[in-house]
């Protein structure tokens, strides 16, 4: 058993064989989702599964504990803290990873992403992994306490989804289980380890649970220059809009109601909204341990600035494609930004309109850490798979804003797949979309799409659309 003996090399080790306990390395929130075990370590050599308790919570070859938020929706609306599980020194503090990985394989900070070690006083270290980027509040060479602020949880590194990896490892680097079972250690490292599957206590090793230190602040984003107030008859909500508080937390008002929400420690604050088009704007407010706090922001247009515009134009579109059964397409649109927003990662995608729908699943526009600007170019890429024989079908899309409308000229695609009466020997094998034709790109394969039933769909497609190229008019 992996625990037992590296357990007792660590004692034989030690003169007073004295090991650090540790809390739950999570705050609890005040309200909404609370934390929960996703996965345990696997503790069973080869083929199967098999967790402390010797049960199966756990996935093959895993090493750590996972504890999940309640996914990117609990995430974007402010996550949760990832604390100190003992007191220590702060041997390894990585960020700026991309911190939205859903394939598992998104290559930072050797696989932990975002991610802090904490040397502590017994010799062993605790790793907390895959956080938000911009989070990590440490820095190496820092001593913490018990309970301290590292960043927040997010799915950086090698993660599908938001969540907390929690490992203990020795000094030799050889990881353990925190937990103690019929199927694991005889000594739990947990001040209070809690029943199967439940989370473990959040007292500190020789003390009370720590007070909650955090508060919430939430509020909602308006166009002043429509409405006086953000429930008036008529009023117009600012999708997008940055919020940030004195402290360096930011958050952006999400899609459709402008609602927004901080997770902030006790005391006062001033929180400032900001967005293209309108004067920033701030308020203060007071933030209570384990309280809700609102700071609702009207933004004024910017004078003589007409309101935020979202359009595109189309400056290259593709022809008719004529393909055989099962060859590749790609096409490719050149559009630009006629508009007076910036198109931000995860704020535009593109829509179904009309016409074969083809069961596609679109992808983000603007890839991982990029920008459209007003007057910049893009190209845009649709790959699809011709899977039977049919008639010329056509399909219209447009760039549509999350949460809000369709905007700028659509984009229509024909295909025709040839058939045995239709096909022309003098023709090319295959034919790409648009004169810049290109491969799809993509951003470190986060997602596979599925193909769908060549029985159900006319032709099976596969959404790369994404920032492949950005251009300056001349």
């Amino acid at each position: 058993m992996i625990r037992s003996a590296t357990l007792l090399a660590t004692l034989l080790a030690t003169s007073t064989g004295w090991a650090q306990e540790y809390r739950f390395p999570s705050e609890l929130p005040a309200s909404g989702t609370v934390q929960y075990i996703t996965a345990h370590r696997d503790l069973k050599d080869g083929a199967g599964v098999e967790d402390y308790a010797c049960g199966t919570n756990a996935y093959n070859g895993h090493r750590g504990t996972d504890i999940g938020i309640g996914g990117f929706a609990v995430m974007d609306a402010g996550s949760r803290w990832v604390v100190a599980a003992a007191e220590g020194e702060v041997t390894a503090a990585v960020d700026g990873c991309f911190d939205r990985c859903t394939s598992g394989q998104c290559e930072c900070g050797g696989g932990f992403g975002n991610y802090v070690k904490i040397t502590h006083p017994d010799g062993k270290s605790t790793y907390y992994g895959h956080l938000m980027r911009g989070s990590v509040r440490v820095t190496t060479g820092e001593p913490v306490t018990c309970g301290q602020r590292l960043g927040k949880v997010g799915s950086s590194g090698h993660s599908t989804g938001p969540h907390l990896h929690f490992e203990p490892r020795y000094a030799n680097n050889v990881s353990d289980d925190p937990y103690a079972g019929a199927c694991g250690g005889p000594i739990s490292f947990w001040v209070a380890q809690g029943a199967y599957n439940a989370l473990p206590g959040e007292q500190c090793a020789g003390g009370a649970p720590p007070p909650v230190e955090a508060g919430t602040v939430k509020g909602v984003l308006w166009n002043l220059g429509v409405t006086t107030g953000p429930n008036d008859a008529g009023n117009v909500r600012v999708v997008g809009g940055h919020v940030t508080a004195d402290d360096g937390t930011t958050t952006s008002a999400r899609a459709g109601d402008g609602y927004w929400a901080l997770s902030l420690p006790a005391g006062s604050h001033r929180i400032t909204a900001e967005l293209e088009g309108f004067l920033p704007t701030s308020r203060d407010v007071t933030v209570s341990a384990g309280q809700v706090a609102w700071a609702s922001m009207g933004l004024e247009p910017e004078d003589g600035a007409p309101p935020p515009r979202d359009d595109a134009r189309i400056l290259d579109a593709p022809m008719l494609i004529e393909v055989e059964p099962e060859d590749p397409v790609v096409a490719t649109w050149w559009v630009e930004n006629s508009g007076t927003t910036t198109w931000a990662e995860g704020e535009v995608t593109l829509a179904f309109v009309e016409g074969a729908r083809w069961d596609a699943e679109a992808a983000p526009v603007v890839a991982p850490d990029q920008q459209v600007a007003p007057g910049e170019q893009v190209a845009l890429q649709l790959s699809l798979t011709a899977v039977a024989t049919a008639t010329r079908a056509t399909s219209v899309w447009r760039l549509t804003r999350v949460g809000g409308a369709a905007f700028g000229e659509p984009l229509q695609l024909e295909v025709r797949v040839r058939t045995a009466t239709t096909s022309d020997p003098g023709a090319p094998d295959k034919l790409e979309g648009g004169p810049r034709g290109g491969s799809l790109g993509g951003s470190c394969g986060c997602r596979d799409a599925d193909r769908p039933d060549p029985g159900v769909a006319l032709i099976g497609v596969y959404i790369g659309f994404l920032l492949w190229r950005r251009r300056t008019p001349r």
